[in-house]
C-alpha cells in the first residue's frame, strides 16, 4: 500500500543564516522582487529606464554580437540594424530585463529569423546556421522566462492563426497530445492571431486554417516577446516541443472550411 503523504527529511541546520543554500525557487522569488520593486518605481509611462548605452558598452554590444553571430550574418543576413536595436534597447527599458544579446536574439526572430530556424526543425533538416540560431534562441527564451514578472506570465487563453496541411489535422485527431517542432508563437489577443488566417478561397487545396486556443500552464514555460519588444502583438512563444494536451477540435460539419478548425489545447507542466 502507498502512502498518500509524501515524508520530507528534515533540513540541516545552519549555524549562519547566510551560508544556507538557496533555491531556485527562491532565486526567482529575490528576481521578482527587485524588478517589481523597479516597477514600483514607475512613473505613468511605464518602469524608470537607465541612462542610454555609453560609447564603451555599445562597442561592447556590437564585439559580442559579431563574436556570436558572426560578421557575415550581421552583414548580409539579418534584418535588424544593429544600432537601430542598441538605441531602440535603452528606449522600450529592455536593458532592465535582459541582455543586448538576449534582446537581439529575440528581435532577429521576430523580424524574420524564424524562417531561418523554423524551417529546417520542421523538415528534420537542420543546417549549421539554423542549429546556431536554435541554440541562442533557446537560451534567451529561458532566460526572459526564467526572469519574468508576475504580470508577464500568460493568464488567458492564447491563440494561433496558421494554415496546416490537411494530412496534419487528420494526424491531430487521432491522437491526445501535440508537441510542435519548432518554435510555437500565439499571441493573448484573438484579433492580432486572425490576421495570420487566410480567406478560405486563397488556402491551397491541401491546407486548412486553424485557430489554436491554448490555456498556458500555471508555471509556463511562454516568453512575453511583446513585454521586451514592444511591439504591440501581446506575443509569447513556446521552444521547441512544447507538450500540449488536445481537448478539443471544432470542425466545420459541412468540410467547406469556410471557417477555421478551432483546436483547444492545455499547456503541460514539467512535472
Amino acid at each position: 500500500m502507498f502512502s498518500s503523504t509524501v515524508t520530507h527529511p528534515c533540513p540541516p541546520a545552519y549555524a549562519d543564516p547566510a551560508s544556507r543554500p538557496v533555491s531556485r525557487q527562491e532565486q526567482i522569488e529575490q528576481i521578482e522582487v527587485a524588478n517589481i520593486a523597479s516597477y514600483l518605481r514607475a512613473g505613468p509611462d511605464g518602469p524608470v529606464m537607465r541612462a542610454p548605452l555609453t560609447r564603451t558598452e555599445r562597442s561592447e554590444a556590437w564585439a559580442t554580437i559579431m563574436t556570436r553571430f558572426g560578421t557575415a550574418y550581421i552583414q548580409r543576413t539579418t534584418e535588424v540594424d544593429l544600432d537601430d536595436a542598441l538605441d531602440d534597447y535603452t528606449r522600450c527599458g529592455a536593458n532592465a530585463r535582459v541582455t543586448f544579446l538576449d534582446y537581439f536574439t529575440l528581435r532577429d526572430y521576430k523580424e524574420a529569423g524564424y524562417t531561418r530556424v523554423n524551417p529546417p526543425m520542421i523538415q528534420c533538416r537542420p543546417t549549421a546556421e539554423s542549429e546556431q540560431l536554435r541554440t541562442r534562441l533557446t537560451q534567451a527564451l529561458h532566460n526572459l522566462v526564467y526572469t519574468a514578472l508576475p504580470q508577464d506570465r500568460p493568464i488567458d487563453v492564447l491563440y494561433r492563426g496558421t494554415r496546416l496541411p490537411r494530412s496534419t489535422m487528420q494526424e491531430m485527431s487521432r491522437h491526445a497530445h501535440y508537441t510542435p517542432p519548432a518554435f510555437f508563437s500565439l499571441s493573448s489577443d484573438k484579433e492580432t492571431a486572425e490576421g495570420f488566417l487566410l480567406a478560405p478561397q486563397e488556402c491551397a487545396p491541401t491546407e486548412v486554417n486553424v485557430m489554436f486556443e491554448v490555456t498556458p500552464h500555471p508555471c509556463s514555460r511562454a516568453a512575453n516577446l511583446s513585454a521586451i519588444l514592444r511591439d504591440g502583438e501581446c506575443e509569447y512563444l513556446f521552444g521547441p516541443h512544447a507538450a500540449f494536451q488536445i481537448t478539443a477540435i471544432d470542425a466545420d460539419p459541412t468540410g467547406s472550411h469556410v471557417r477555421p478548425v478551432v483546436i483547444q489545447m492545455q499547456e503541460l507542466g514539467s512535472e
